[in-house]
């Protein structure tokens, strides 16, 4: 009798014992398989806002470059008209401004159908027959060289005189059949040729030095400048 009870005891206990094991495996591959799927499972009404949302999410990243390169270009509007405005009344600076130059803060040249008009302020005070004469004359009149101004105008106006001279007198060779009236225009067309050729060495001194002004006045305001910054920073 003990040994049919102890047998049927040790078939229970193992039983017990695989329906245990059984039951672990069992909880282990649900745990395994849980860890194999998702963590969070999106519903399809959440798929579709996902995907609705890409589009708006773009429009938004091409507003905000749109706003940028806008921004961009209004900074850049406001440099360069703060640029303009300070060169236009700086004293030392020469710039060109649509059709016009704009010299040392105070004189405006512009250019008419046979000449070159400059402008103090708002009056007219010179007209020179080239850009090159017009800031010349400018630079004169900025620094009290005005001996050197007039100079430039007379000059320049003797050379324009003297090249239309010298075009009269080509024309009327050209069309001229008088063997004496020739030779006398061949004397006049030399000796304005000569004077021509003298005019234009006494006006390119006159050029180089009102360059030679100019160089002059920008570097002792430069040196000025640096002065009076040394001075400021040393307080």
């Amino acid at each position: 009798m003990r040994s049919k009870v102890q047998v049927s005891r040790a078939e229970t206990g193992k039983r017990g014992t695989d329906s245990y094991e059984s039951a672990n495996r069992d909880t282990r591959s649900t745990r395994h398989d849980a860890n194999l799927e998702p963590k969070t499972r999106r519903s399809p009404d959440q798929l579709g806002h996902w995907h609705h949302s890409i589009p708006f999410q773009r429009d938004r990243l091409a507003t905000g470059k749109l706003r940028l390169q806008v921004n961009q270009h209004r900074v850049q509007h406001v440099l360069d008209r703060i640029a303009r405005d300070y060169f236009t009344n700086n004293t030392d600076a020469i710039l060109r401004v649509n059709n016009s130059v704009k010299a040392f803060g105070k004189y405006t040249i512009t250019k008419s159908s046979r000449s070159f008009q400059v402008y103090d302020r708002n009056t007219l005070a010179a007209e020179p027959s080239s850009s090159r004469i017009a800031l010349c004359w400018c630079v004169a009149d900025k620094y009290g060289h005005h001996n050197l101004a007039q100079r430039l105008l007379a000059l320049d106006s003797e050379v324009e005189r003297r090249r239309n001279e010298i075009e009269h007198y080509r024309h009327t060779l050209h069309h001229s059949q008088n063997p004496m009236l020739k030779s006398v225009v061949y004397d006049r067309l030399d000796q304005s040729r000569d004077t021509l050729k003298h005019v234009q060495e006494h006006l390119e001194e006159c050029v180089n030095l009102a360059k030679y002004l100019h160089i002059r006045g920008f570097n002792n305001e430069t040196a000025r400048t640096i002065v009076t910054k040394t001075q400021s920073a040393n307080y």
